[in-house]
């Protein structure tokens, strides 16, 4: 099988993280008989192992963005791309990305706007713009149906609402779960005295994208509050620097913006954090939750669906449009030792729950090959010849 993986769409966020781990698992997982090839952002190459590009048997291609890139169904260079491989199925990790290639396209779906369209992150939005925000996202719905023969989605919530919303048939749409990358594979727990927030600050980390369904700006209100009731409580934040300019004085008085940060560097901020927070209003996946769950770091995230659906039992939820509940919450976590604990423990043992991340790798070349009629071997290390 010559499988053609296309990342030329994916420039920050948890796209270009999950894309990495992927890419790598793929590459140290020696695949029989499967020649690979990569289209990769300037983002995504720029992050890559440099070993990896001295290897004879990979194919990588640094896509740089151009005007056709940005338009409908007009990618001449993905189409040149295409040409030259000759692929017999193109895997594109996560769209859109207004291409449809002539072979057999796997695309992945992981955009709650779509299939969440009454959420109240469209309330976030200026008035003036949420129709064209609205409008955008619908044009979305097409991209995903014209461009995809197949979709593959992280959770069997998503597959639902991408079957009602998108219309698109069950049987093109595949299950492969997310997970926590390999650097996160050897972690330990720790189990930290929270009695030190009485004297040192309380450190919460917040690591995404500036995005405006993460509800980042709520996080002002609630520091002021829980500092100003006693607790000493910090934020991390990996933000841009143009991006933190915008946010409120209240909120970088007790904020520390570290910046966009690598992939491998994520476990060091992790190690740093109290307790990671999330007040988000939209997810399809974020690895976040399992991430901590390995690092033994307690969650505090929003009492919605999708992050029950990811947490269970191992985060602290509450309402992300309330100030009060979210400070409540944060300083129960930060001055109950017997519930941090608690979280942490919850929070190992649902991280044994999740694939790990050589499997979703194993997981995605068989679905390429079940795609294309492929007889798969019963014995799955027929294919994944070795094992990380």
């Amino acid at each position: 099988m010559k499988l053609l993986i296309n990342c030329s769409n994916l420039s920050f966020g948890g796209g270009v993280q999950a894309s990495l781990s992927i890419i790598n698992e793929i590459i140290s997982s020696q695949f029989s008989n499967i020649d690979v090839n990569f289209i990769l952002s300037e983002a995504i190459y720029n992050q890559l192992d440099p070993s990896y590009k001295c290897l004879q048997s990979i194919h990588f291609i640094k896509y740089k963005k151009n005007i056709f890139s940005r338009l409908f169904y007009l990618n001449l260079s993905l189409n040149r791309i295409e040409k030259k491989i000759k692929p017999d199925i193109v895997f594109s990790i996560f769209g859109p990305n207004f291409w449809k290639p002539v072979a057999p396209h796997l695309v992945g779906f992981a955009n709650p706007w779509i299939i969440y369209p009454k959420s109240e992150a469209f309330n976030l939005i200026h008035p003036l713009f949420r129709p064209i925000i609205k409008l955008k996202y619908a044009l979305m719905k097409y991209v995903f149906k014209y461009s995809a023969t197949h979709m593959v989605v992280e959770t069997e919530e998503v597959k639902k609402r991408v079957n009602k919303i998108l219309k698109v048939p069950n049987k093109n749409i595949h299950i492969v779960p997310n997970t926590y990358s390999k650097i996160y594979s050897n972690a330990t727990i720790k189990y930290k005295n929270t009695q030190k927030s009485f004297i040192e600050d309380f450190y919460l980390l917040c690591l995404t994208h500036d995005y405006i369904h993460k509800n980042i700006s709520v996080l002002a209100d609630v520091l002021e509050n829980v500092n100003r009731r006693g607790v000493k409580c910090k934020l991390y934040l990996t933000l841009t620097e143009k991006d933190f300019e915008t946010k409120p004085i209240s909120l970088k008085r007790y904020a520390v913006n570290m910046g966009p940060v690598p992939v491998e560097k994520c476990p060091a901020l992790y190690e740093k954090a109290d307790a990671i927070i999330l007040p988000t209003l939209l997810e399809c996946f974020t690895a976040n939750f399992p991430e901590a769950m390995k690092m033994g770091v307690p969650i505090l995230t929003s009492d919605r669906p999708f992050s029950h659906d990811i947490c269970h039992n191992a985060a602290l939820f509450f309402d992300p449009l309330d100030v009060d509940d979210i400070s409540n919450k944060i300083i129960n976590i930060a001055t109950d030792e017997i519930l941090y604990r608690k979280l942490i423990n919850e929070g190992h043992k649902r991280s044994n729950d999740f694939i790990l991340p050589n499997q979703r790798a194993l997981h995605y070349i068989e679905l390429c090959m079940r795609i294309l009629n492929l007889p798969i071997p019963q014995d799955k290390e027929l294919l994944l010849e070795k094992s990380n």
